[in-house]
């Protein structure tokens, strides 16, 4: 093999996909805490207090009981489907916020190929050595940037489904 000479990536792409996934997190912690003070039907200060002083899987957990007191059976099972939904989107949540950016590099004749990944340092000690090209850990604790594009719409397509919820929290209820 001849000797190959990477150059260092520029962050610019990297920073943008994971700061235009953080917008949207943020977008719809707001929609969470806007279903919930429709379903429970509080002004504005309590909500805001109350979204304060809760975690993201807090706040999913006072959506779906609050569906529980106050929708009728099909709103129920409307309101526990999203909240499983977002679990699983906050979990992504966590292993990219909590993740930290490596340049992983793919070498094949005389090419080289880097790109930014995104990695879920995780806390069990038996996945404490993921392997970054593992294409099963892909989209779950390694994030390239299309992953996080990709992760980033998922999350629109939860501000839109809570979006639909409050529309329709009139007629959800029991």
């Amino acid at each position: 093999m001849s000797d190959i000479v990477l150059q260092a990536l520029p962050r610019n792409e990297r920073d943008l996909a994971l700061g235009n996934y953080m917008d949207a997190w943020s977008r719809l912690e707001g929609m969470i805490a806007v279903a919930t003070r429709e379903i429970l039907q509080i002004d504005e200060k309590a909500s805001r207090a109350i979204s304060a002083t809760l975690m993201s899987k807090q706040s999913i957990d006072l959506l779906e009981a609050a569906a529980k007191l106050h929708f009728h059976e099909e709103g129920r099972d409307r309101a526990k489907g999203l909240c499983e939904k977002l679990r699983r989107r906050n979990m992504r949540r966590n292993h990219i916020v909590h993740g930290e950016w490596h340049t992983f590099v793919v070498f094949s004749d005389d090419k080289a190929v880097a790109e930014w990944i995104r990695t879920y340092r995780h806390t069990d000690p038996d996945k404490a050595g993921l392997r970054l090209d593992d294409p099963k850990l892909l989209g779950l604790y390694t994030f390239t940037i299309p992953e996080l594009v990709k992760a980033s719409d998922h999350v629109e397509e939860m501000v839109e489904a809570l979006s639909s919820l409050i529309l329709d929290t009139p007629q959800l209820r029991a």
